[in-house]
């Protein structure tokens, strides 16, 4: 097997996602309208777009945002 080099080497990446009432608290009542949830899976597809990702885990406590994520191809 051979070995990649650094230009073909992805990485994994760990997303934490607060998610829920808590999330983006600073922003007030913007977050409150879904604000958070959208920052999160904007986030997502920015990492998910990165050619040199690979796998990504979103970590969240919060179902709701569990569910979004889920939910996408």
């Amino acid at each position: 097997m051979r070995a990649e080099t650094p230009e073909e080497q992805r990485w994994g990446l760990v997303l934490p996602v607060k998610g829920g009432r808590g999330a983006k608290s600073r922003l007030g009542e913007l977050a409150a309208g879904g604000l958070a949830l959208a920052v999160a899976l904007d986030c997502l597809a920015a990492v998910r777009g990165c050619p040199r990702v690979g796998a990504v885990v979103v970590v969240t406590g919060d179902p709701v945002t569990a569910a979004a994520v889920g939910a996408l191809p």
